[in-house]
């Protein structure tokens, strides 16, 4: 993913008992990635450590730059795909495999979430996208069966 994210969606697919996630960016492009239960697991334990490691949940929950996305309907907006889509990982999109994390010296958070073999989908993850990216998956996972969960005693922000 070389263009800037635009919007992102989580999807339970039960036919498939897996997340889709689809993510389109500035440059009309729509890229798709199957998310298994276990990779779910995996993703999951690797956004609240990052969470952890820049401030915890609350801080991030509560930050301005956070509160302004969630006014502006970050959670709450329809997916809406761009009207002209390429799908640089194909329309039916690649199986989450790995995950590859790393921090970046402006303070993101560097994550890559790919298949077994080849291209998948590099994010630039600002610290209010870490906190959306966290609740758009516990959003999915609880239209799953999967009792997956995060590890965590906080309580409701919004």
């Amino acid at each position: 993913m070389n263009n800037s994210l635009q919007q992102l969606n989580m999807i339970y697919v039960p036919e498939q008992d897996r997340l889709l996630l689809r993510i389109s960016t500035g440059d009309d492009a729509e890229y798709r990635v199957w998310l298994t239960r276990r990779y779910c697991s995996l993703l999951l334990k690797v956004l609240v450590e990052q969470i952890e490691k820049h401030g915890g949940y609350q801080e991030l929950a509560s930050r301005q730059d956070t509160l302004e996305r969630l006014r502006g309907g970050a959670l709450g907006q329809a997916y809406a795909p761009p009207e002209t889509l390429r799908y640089p990982l194909g329309e039916q999109g690649v199986l989450g495999y790995r995950i590859n994390i790393g921090n970046q010296p402006t303070g993101a958070v560097a994550l890559q979430l790919l298949p077994e073999q080849g291209q998948g989908v590099n994010f630039t993850l600002d610290k209010p996208t870490l906190y959306l990216l966290y609740n758009v998956l516990e959003q999915a996972l609880a239209g799953t069966d999967w009792k997956l969960h995060a590890p965590s005693s906080r309580e409701p922000v919004h």
